[in-house]
């Protein structure tokens, strides 16, 4: 008959490591309360002590919230300058007519198969 893997959380890790290391009870005690392994206590008390340093690094922001806040910089620029009058494309510049390249003689692709035509 075999055992289900057990998931651990990592409050319950520090819990654990806590038991043991500040409460001073015995590993053996510990290890059998929670139906672990030693080795797997002394895995886990090896990286919460490597990565340890990480509890007082300055919190870290994510990459979404990173590149949101570009994107909110970047549009109030590009309307600043189309109020101010420059650099903004307008909207009949950024229509492309196209028809399928299978209709003029050289290939000249733009639109994923169709080229250009005039208006």
């Amino acid at each position: 008959m075999s055992r289900q893997r057990r998931r651990f959380e990592a409050a319950e890790k520090v819990k654990i490591i806590r038991e043991h290391l500040l409460d001073k009870r015995p590993l053996s005690e510990v290890c059998e309360q929670y139906g672990i392994a030693p080795t797997q206590f002394y895995q886990w008390q090896k990286q919460f002590f490597e990565h340890g340093t990480a509890a007082f690094d300055p919190p870290r922001v994510p990459k979404e919230y990173v590149l949101e806040n570009q994107v909110k910089q970047l549009n109030k620029k590009l309307t600043s300058r189309r109020k101010a009058g420059r650099g903004g494309i307008s909207p009949e510049r950024t229509k492309v007519h196209c028809r399928p390249v299978g209709a003029l003689i050289g290939p000249m692709p733009c639109c994923r198969g169709l080229t250009p035509t005039a208006k």
